[in-house]
């Protein structure tokens, strides 16, 4: 499945048909936080700019934050050992190729 994530502008592509159990279970692995509730998907569409794809083997649930390159530390919080690890991180922005 070929994914491209626009962080800025909000918007999934998908290039392919896929199950959507498949897709709305990777959606929910990608982004712990639910923010890909507030994305629009956009269907109908060839992916433009396919490069340098992040080839992911297999999702894992609950994967660390800092090793998904769409997400960054959030500089806009002071971080003590009390902040919630959901909030240390924010979306990145820019345009992700994710191929899994």
């Amino acid at each position: 499945m070929k994914i491209q994530i626009d962080t800025v502008a909000k918007t999934i592509k998908v290039e392919s048909d896929v199950k959507l159990k498949e897709l709305i279970t990777s959606l929910k692995t990608m982004f712990p936080n639910k923010e890909w509730e507030d994305f629009v998907l956009t269907t109908n569409t060839i992916i433009q700019n396919w490069s340098y794809p992040i080839y992911v083997e297999k999702l894992v649930p609950d994967k660390s934050y800092w090793e998904n390159p769409w997400y960054c530390e959030n500089e806009n919080i002071a971080i003590s050992k009390a902040t919630p690890i959901n909030e240390m991180y924010k979306l990145a922005e820019g345009i992700f190729n994710i191929e899994c």
